[in-house]
């Protein structure tokens, strides 16, 4: 069956095109999509440029805190074991059974959580990362090999589930909950490197 065509003029640009007959072309509306785009944009920031200031700073305040929280809501469980080594890694569950076996302490630290950038700020460190060093690990495993992992499973969310958070001595004493449980942590801030480990973790 052949389709019936007929010759059709573009009035903007005089070219003339044949279309199926029946079919009226819409030569009214710009299809390009960037131009589009640029004439949403012109729009909105026209209607921005009439909000009042006080409005506006409202407006910018609520994007950033849900900004924020998305980016902590993306971060809360790392994923980041093909940079730096991480407490989810076969390599820390390998470390463990080292120190279990009465293995030294070593020169490593493993990432546990990590920071969004308010709380870097609040907390006065640069680095979005927390970690545990091998010498907290090592009196950790000592002490309570078994639980150790659930602890620092909970400590992946712990800047999420914060309950309450004071400074002694220079140290962040953090109360923090997780599925139920609540769990004490001790966070310092090492004076060069500028990151922020936990040399203490328990739960109540």
């Amino acid at each position: 069956m052949e389709l019936e065509t007929v010759e059709t003029v573009n009035p903007r640009t005089g070219e003339t095109t044949r279309t199926p007959k029946g079919i009226e072309p819409s030569f009214d509306h710009n299809h390009d999509r960037n131009t589009a785009m640029q004439t949403l944009y012109a729009e909105k920031l026209q209607t921005w440029k009439h909000i009042p200031d006080a409005q506006k700073a409202n407006h910018l305040q609520r994007y950033e805190q849900s900004l924020d929280e998305y980016m902590l809501a993306l971060v809360r469980q790392p994923d980041f074991a093909d940079v730096v080594p991480t407490v989810n890694s076969t390599a820390f569950s390998k470390r463990m059974t080292a120190i279990k076996g009465g293995a030294d302490i070593a020169d490593e630290r493993w990432a546990v959580s990590t920071l969004s950038p308010s709380v870097q700020t609040q907390l006065g460190v640069t680095k979005s990362v927390i970690w545990i060093p091998d010498n907290v690990l090592s009196t950790l495993v000592v002490a309570d090999a078994d639980s150790l992992p659930s602890l620092l499973y909970a400590a992946q969310n712990m800047i999420e589930n914060i309950i309450k958070v004071d400074i002694k001595d220079g140290r962040y004493l953090v109360k923090f909950a997780k599925d139920g449980k609540q769990y004490d942590a001790v966070l310092s801030i090492d004076a060069v490197t500028q990151t922020l480990n936990i040399t203490d973790i328990s739960q109540v």
